[in-house]
């Protein structure tokens, strides 16, 4: 089993399919497996920031998604190939300890890995949440009165600041990895996030000055941010840091995160 809250631990099991190792939530468990093992030959559902999203049935009137694991960067040409590194099953823990936390998010229901020789593939499957990401929601028109959009900004930030307060620092934080819901925004992807003590001001503040870029990029308004900055309530950004954001902004121009 890997590293999961004793918590949550026993909602859990391990097993394999095959040369398949998976970890799965025990409740609807024949349909994570099977999500997650036929991910390969399945058509995409919804195209997500760093791949496509494969939607399946998990409970009467419950889903789940399925997202392959795929590297970002330079890495990106190694396709849904990790050298050594189990990174999917390191998601998978964060994700299972941000919900132990009490941090807003999915269900996660599950991870599957193959190793061959030296590399790795991997698959994440979370329960679908009918919401739009962040983006998405202040594109609609029936959001674009400016105190509904500051609203819903201030709640972000509040989330992000209960994340942070309970040990969470997310590596991606950014428009596309917050959710819209009824209920409030969620946070998704884990990838790379890192659970512990609380983060530190600078790396509370690294997490701040990337959610402003994602806006920045996609020309939304300062306002925005300054909503955004409300709702998490004190902060601390040193100048140096803030220019070296500037700078690295300018320099990837056009580039969305």
């Amino acid at each position: 089993m890997p590293r999961l809250p004793k918590e949550i631990e026993c909602l859990y099991a391990a097993q394999s399919a095959g040369d398949v190792s998976l970890v799965t939530r025990r409740e609807g468990a024949e349909a994570v497996v099977r999500a997650l093992t036929e991910v390969e030959t399945a058509s995409a559902d919804i195209e997500g920031g760093r791949g496509a999203l494969f939607r399946f049935s998990w409970l009467p009137g419950r889903d789940g998604l399925v997202r392959p694991c795929r590297r970002g960067g330079v890495m990106r040409f190694l396709g849904r190939n990790y050298v050594l590194e189990n990174r999917p099953l390191r998601e998978f823990e964060a994700h299972c300890e941000a919900v132990a936390r009490g941090i807003p998010a999915p269900i996660p229901l599950g991870v599957s890995w193959q190793r061959t020789g030296g590399f790795l593939r991997g698959a994440l499957a979370t329960e679908a949440v009918d919401a739009p990401d962040l983006l998405a929601w202040l594109r609609a028109p029936n959001h674009a009165d400016p105190e509904t959009r500051a609203e819903t900004l201030r709640r972000c930030g509040a989330v992000v600041r209960k994340m942070h307060d309970a040990g969470v620092w997310h590596a991606d934080l950014q428009v596309k990895n917050l959710l819209v819901s009824p209920e409030g925004p969620m946070l998704i992807d884990f990838d790379g996030a890192r659970v512990g003590a609380p983060p530190g001001g600078l790396n509370r503040a690294r997490n701040l000055l990337r959610f402003r870029r994602s806006l920045e990029r996609r020309g939304l308004q300062p306002a925005l941010f300054t909503a955004f900055l409300e709702g998490y309530g004190p902060a601390v950004i040193p100048g140096w840091l803030e220019v070296a954001y500037r700078l690295r902004g300018a320099g990837r121009k056009g580039v969305s995160e």
